[in-house]
């Protein structure tokens, strides 16, 4: 038997190729879960720990913060490798392998089971914070998977544990949302109850078209998140400087909020409010839902 190091590979595999078990247990080799290895050299992504962790489940699909990880979706980071399996599978206790029993639509990538991207969004926003659900569910329009329809139609169908708050944060998901900071910018200013902005809005300035993050045409009040990435690369910091220029040409507000400031969230709110009133914009009371979720001091 030939073994391939560059993909993991069950114990009894390497004991049948004739690797001894303390070279397996030596530097040429790193373990993934009990009983399941790989190449030192190799680069542990998603997928290899997928794959190897469906060496040590049978009959598993990727699932929740998984499965979103495996495409590439942003989700809070989690140590464990969740596993879903049939209701009646065998009980497996694996270090690092979380194991979910229950029946769900399956899909492919990469070549591994894992639940669909509907199926996930549910998943994750049953079981994590309101604001990364949405932050999931924004991403997943934004690369083509859904859309917002179809993650409502996918939370209300679920009566599953968590449920209610899978439906809410579907709610709450938009499409052409750039990043996940700007997701959470947006949820800031409709949790502390300003008016909910359009997002990616397109609008015509300087016979030029732009795209704005967050804006409220009716009163020409924008809200751009701008990241330090910006600042690091000088022909996106100059294209900032020149929009910025066209939209105050054409009377448009621009409330520009960033990472450092995000970690201040009353005072953005703050800004954010102070903007639309100058403007004209009528303004319910002021909403206290914000500090659930997110840090302040």
């Amino acid at each position: 038997m030939v073994l391939d190091p560059s993909l993991p590979f069950a114990r009894a595999h390497a004991v049948a190729a004739g690797v001894s078990r303390r070279r397996l247990e030596g530097p040429t080799y790193q373990r993934l879960f009990q009983g399941v290895y790989v190449g030192a050299d190799v680069t542990v992504t998603p997928a290899v720990r997928v794959r190897g962790a469906l060496l040590a489940v049978e009959g598993a699909a990727a699932y929740g913060v998984t499965a979103a990880e495996l495409r590439g979706l942003p989700v809070p980071t989690d140590e464990d490798t969740h596993l879903l399996v049939p209701p009646d599978a065998p009980r497996c206790r694996r270090a690092g392998i979380v194991v979910h029993r229950g029946v769900r639509r399956l899909s492919s990538h990469l070549g591994l089971p894992l639940t669909t991207t509907a199926e996930t969004f549910v998943d994750v926003a049953a079981e994590h914070p309101l604001v990364d659900a949405v932050v999931l569910g924004d991403a997943i329009v934004r690369e083509g998977y859904a859309s917002p329809a179809q993650l409502v139609r996918a939370s209300a169908g679920t009566s599953r544990r968590g449920a209610p708050r899978a439906r809410r944060a579907a709610a709450l998901v938009r499409p052409r949302v750039a990043s996940p900071p700007e997701t959470r910018l947006r949820l800031l200013v409709v949790l502390g109850g300003l008016p909910e902005p359009a997002t990616g809005y397109e609008v015509r300035v300087a016979g030029r078209t732009r795209y704005l993050d967050l804006a409220y045409p009716d009163w020409r009040v924008a809200v751009e998140y701008d990241g330090r990435h910006h600042v690091e690369r000088d022909l996106q910091w100059s294209d900032d400087v020149e929009r910025r220029e066209d939209l105050d040409h054409e009377s448009w507000r621009v409330v520009t909020v960033t990472g450092l400031q995000m970690w201040q969230p009353e005072r953005v709110l703050g800004r954010i409010r102070r903007a639309l009133h100058t403007a004209g914009a009528p303004l319910p009371p002021a909403s206290q839902q914000w500090r659930r979720h997110f840090p302040h001091t």
